[in-house]
């Protein structure tokens, strides 16, 4: 299948279809509660939603990937406001999550991503507010 193929040829190719698969996991701007701008790539950009009575979960930022074309690291910053209902923010890597926000507040943090699935995402139950994330 890969006959004459370097390593990194390889590696590359299999890359782009982790790539490609990740991508799959997001949630599409069409199904979101807010307006999304992408930076770079799908791992950064700005995102800012009002809620009302929200039930669900959106996938805002990421992707899989073994090694982000534009570095690891990333700088993250959201402030979410609940009025009604419950809220939170989590990064998910693989299978491990990682709540940032359960209550009103702020989240500022340098974070180093990781080879693998790495997505930021909002889950809220009869959720009423608004989120604003910045991530570069």
């Amino acid at each position: 299948l890969f006959g004459g193929c370097t390593k990194d040829q390889v590696v590359d190719v299999y890359d782009k279809a982790v790539q490609s698969i990740g991508k799959l996991s997001l949630t599409p701007d069409l199904f979101l509660e807010g307006e999304r701008e992408y930076g770079d790539d799908k791992y950064v950009g700005t995102y800012f939603a009002k809620y009302t009575d929200f039930d669900g979960m959106e996938c805002l930022f990421g992707g899989t990937v073994l090694e982000r074309e534009y570095g690891n690291e990333l700088t993250i910053n959201c402030y979410l406001e609940i009025t009604q209902g419950q809220a939170h923010i989590y990064s998910r890597n693989g299978e491990k999550k990682e709540i940032l926000l359960t209550e009103t507040g702020e989240f500022a943090e340098i974070v180093n991503i990781l080879s693998g699935s790495n997505y930021l995402c909002i889950q809220g139950e009869n959720f009423s507010g608004s989120l604003e994330v910045e991530i570069e």
